[in-house]
């Protein structure tokens, strides 16, 4: 009898531990990013011409296209642009951008520092509502 009330009591423990850990588990993160692509050229409505990931140092600007989509009209959208090739990121700039619409095509683009772009790995993390989505790697040869 005694085994049974220790069985009882284990089970018990283990069925509430299972419940619990179930109820303080996050929903994962859907992305409201689609076609995220790295170009050295858009066309007349920023749409990428001949996407590429790696870019000559002196290329004049570096365009990061997408499409969002389910978006919440008047949230944020803000693409921060990154160098991680050095001892330390350096952090390069911040751009916004309000959704005015729930599904929408977007750009962001960043020009040529004085003395052409470092050589190495880049990153750029894109927040949603200030919530991290997706990060964008490129290279610059």
């Amino acid at each position: 009898m005694r085994n049974k009330k220790i069985l009882f009591s284990v089970l018990l423990i283990l069925g509430m531990f299972v419940i619990l850990n179930g109820c303080t588990k996050e929903e994962p993160i859907i992305s409201k990013f689609e076609n995220l692509q790295t170009t050295a050229t858009v066309d007349d409505e920023y749409y990428p011409i001949n996407p590429m990931s790696v870019f000559d140092p002196s290329t004049p600007y570096i365009y990061l296209t997408g499409n969002m989509k389910d978006a919440e009209i008047g949230s944020e959208v803000i693409a921060e642009w990154y160098y991680i090739s050095g001892e330390e990121d350096l952090y390069l700039y911040q751009m916004k951008l309000e959704v005015t619409e729930a599904d929408l095509g977007f750009y962001f683009s960043l020009s040529k520092p004085t003395d052409n772009w470092y050589i190495g790995d880049y990153v750029i993390y894109l927040f949603y509502n200030d919530e991290w989505m997706e990060t964008v790697e490129f290279s610059v040869e």
